[in-house]
């Protein structure tokens, strides 16, 4: 569940950029917005059925970002899927835990003000699968967003996949009700195949129990690509914790502006790994140097 980064630094990058130009629209003015058709679009073995005018996804990092609308009127539908399954036994609590890391970074951002939880609920949807829906609200940079994030369980395709929704109030149609319809025309999808590639990578990796992938050892380039990207954000955050303290310096600025800009691929390198070809040992280490980034990126950022 360490991704949620990705998502954070994603969702955080978004609102700061959203620009103005249109006038507030209050909330007793605004109407759902009607779809002229519906796109089918799939994550994490799961189907929707998304109206039209949320066009084609933009990518950050593993994370789709469908707009409705850019600028102040800002809204947001992401869809995103993570490798696994929560308990169902502990599906709440664990929902909840990951819920606080999401948010983490905007609770504690100082451009972020009035951060309220609004509500939370379990159900299960259309397609049989359990889900755990929050929704959040905030005012960033003087713009207040509403938010809504639900996670789905998909124990067939051992899957937990998110579908968030982030808008401000001065968008011009109120979202929820699409974003609510959208979650419920969910479908399982390729069941079948998913589970023949999985049986196939099994057997696989029996067949290979004697070769290098399963030997526990990490190899000299994957430990170096680690330790590479380890020491470009230990210098990432050294110049983000100097420019905190000198904001005048043009020069650190100047630094922090290319940096800002290069850490997106670093982070979409990282996210992109292929996790199924690292040993044991390899993923470890894989593990303990991501969340030693992502520890150093919060400390730095608030």
């Amino acid at each position: 569940m360490k991704k949620y980064l990705a998502i954070i630094v994603a969702l955080i990058l978004m609102l700061t950029l959203a620009g103005c130009g249109k006038d507030e629209t209050t909330s007793a003015e605004k109407e759902a917005r009607a779809a002229d058709s519906y796109n089918t679009v799939e994550e994490g073995g799961l189907s929707f059925q998304m109206p039209d005018y949320f066009g084609d996804p933009q990518m950050s990092g593993d994370v789709k970002n469908y707009y409705a609308e850019k600028g102040s009127g800002l809204t947001d539908l992401q869809l995103y899927s993570i490798d696994g399954v929560l308990d169902e036994d502990s599906f709440e609590s664990d929902c909840k835990e990951s819920y606080e890391s999401y948010v983490s970074g905007l609770k504690n951002s100082d451009e972020v003000e009035d951060f309220q939880e609004v509500n939370s609920g379990d159900k299960t949807i259309n397609c049989g699968l359990h889900c755990m829906v929050y929704t959040y609200s905030f005012t960033m940079s003087g713009v207040k967003c509403d938010s809504m994030l639900t996670f789905i369980n998909n124990t067939k395709s051992n899957k937990v996949v998110l579908v968030s929704l982030v808008q401000s109030e001065q968008s011009e149609y109120d979202y929820t009700d699409a974003y609510v319809d959208m979650v419920d025309t969910c479908e399982i999808t390729d069941i079948e195949t998913e589970s023949t590639e999985t049986e196939s990578a099994e057997s696989s990796n029996t067949d290979d129990d004697s070769s290098e992938s399963d030997s526990g050892l990490i190899s000299p380039e994957f430990k170096k690509t680690m330790d590479d990207y380890e020491a470009w954000f230990d210098h990432y955050c050294d110049v983000m914790q100097r420019y905190k303290e000198d904001s005048s310096n043009l020069e650190l600025l100047s630094e922090m502006t290319d940096l800002l800009t290069e850490e997106t691929k670093m982070l979409e390198e990282m996210e992109n790994m292929d996790q199924s070809e690292m040993n044991t040992a390899e993923l470890a280490y894989y593990i303990d140097v991501t969340a030693r980034i992502e520890k150093k990126l919060l400390e730095v950022a608030y």
